[in-house]
């Protein structure tokens, strides 16, 4: 489902130098457009993590692949800049419940100690939708237009709904009490969860995934068009040269945490394992980004952008078992993960918005750059110094 959101999303970007030509667009007006997807996505996140937590993940993960995907054929076939602008809006209406899903099953199906490396392989499946999708959408515009490109890039969504309900079964997780007669605990009211806003560690989480969210949907929006700017490179090449990035981000970032977490067992907490590794990993990524405009070939930018990803995408996910680790009850990660996307998303969804106008007024991408490293330094110490309390949910009948 992650690898399908990140392939939809980010097959607007390998298409976008035809649809810029088509409709005309200054860079300011590509921005605006890459970015479209996420203005009601980020509203959504936690509304429709509640929702899945309530229905259950059966039925929120088929109808949202299922509307997303449709909402792609609908901006394929309509013929104006607008009717494109209003389906990006509609595909991110779809792809809200996503991650509270995820984050949802993770924490049912593992241990503390597993979590960074799941986290970090669900994280690591956006790179693999990346790549698909840039890949794909890159050769099929090139050939066939974009039109085209998109409505094959929905079609899988439709299988993977079907699939899914058929397939999947929501798993309830009991609720120990004193006697058989006891009733488990009622949910907590929304109240309740939005209480969690006050917790300085739920803030300083927040931060340090705003500042890698910042990083990546950069990436995904200006990438190819990074390629096609500095290096020349037609659409096909451009896409097929970002797929290799978001692909060797996805590896590294798997074995980092797979190494990390194997070196780390028995050195403390995976508490304070997890808070270390999002800030010396994003601190890492902040060196490697300052230095990719200086690149002078494709190579050296798929390398150095592929590392840069790959050292933020384990960093958000030892970042995100960090929230499931100090979350009190856990079983409400996907409530809490949905609030914390909300403020996450914000600030990724300004990145394309921010980098179409330093581009438009600097004529280069360095500016744009320096914007993501210094971020990602805040977001190094907002980790470490702003994550060491536990943040409790109290439910309706008082406990926590």
């Amino acid at each position: 489902m992650c690898a399908l959101n990140y392939a939809d999303r980010s097959s607007l970007s390998a298409s976008m130098p035809l649809i810029s030509q088509e409709f005309h667009l200054s860079p300011s007006s590509v921005g605006w457009l890459l970015s479209a997807s996420l203005w009601i996505y980020i509203l959504l996140n936690f509304p429709s993590a509640v929702l899945a937590e309530k229905y259950g993940n059966r039925i929120m993960g088929s109808l949202s692949v299922a509307f997303w995907s449709l909402a792609m054929v609908a901006g394929a076939l309509g013929g104006s800049y607008g009717n494109l602008l209003v389906s990006r809006v509609l595909l991110g209406v779809g792809e809200a419940p996503t991650f509270p899903i995820g984050a949802s099953v993770i924490n049912r199906l593992s241990s503390s100690g597993e979590r960074p490396v799941l986290f970090t392989v669900f994280m690591a499946s956006m790179q693999v939708g990346l790549a698909l999708g840039t890949a794909v959408a890159g050769a099929l515009t090139y050939v066939y237009g974009w039109r085209l490109a998109t409505v094959i890039l929905a079609l899988p969504g439709f299988v993977w709904a079907l699939v899914w309900w058929v397939r999947y079964r929501d798993h309830r997780v009991a609720v120990h009490v004193g006697t058989a007669d006891e009733a488990a605990p009622p949910r907590p009211s929304v109240l309740q969860l939005l209480a969690i806003l006050r917790k300085r560690s739920f803030a300083g989480i927040v931060i340090s995934g705003a500042s890698g969210n910042y990083m990546n949907f950069l990436m995904v929006s200006w990438l190819p068009i990074y390629m096609n700017h500095k290096f020349g490179l037609n659409m096909a090449v451009a896409g097929f040269d970002a797929s290799l990035t978001y692909l060797a981000a996805a590896a590294i970032s798997v074995i980092l945490s797979v190494a990390i977490t194997y070196l780390s067992r028995g050195y403390g907490s995976t508490t304070a394992s997890n808070r270390v590794v999002t800030s010396v990993l994003f601190v890492i990524s902040a060196f490697l980004v300052m230095i990719i405009p200086q690149a002078n070939s494709a190579m050296a930018v798929v390398v150095g952008v592929g590392l840069a990803l790959g050292f933020v995408r384990a960093g958000s996910g030892a970042n995100q078992a960090l929230l499931n680790d100090l979350l009190v009850p856990s079983r409400y990660i996907g409530s809490a993960f949905g609030l914390a996307l909300t403020f996450t998303n914000s600030v990724g969804m300004v990145a394309p918005i921010v980098t179409g106008y330093i581009v438009e007024r600097t004529g280069t991408f360095y500016a744009a750059f320096c914007v993501a490293s210094g971020l990602l330094l805040v977001g190094a110490v907002s980790s470490f110094f702003y994550t060491r309390t536990p943040i409790e949910i109290l439910e309706s009948g008082g406990t926590t």
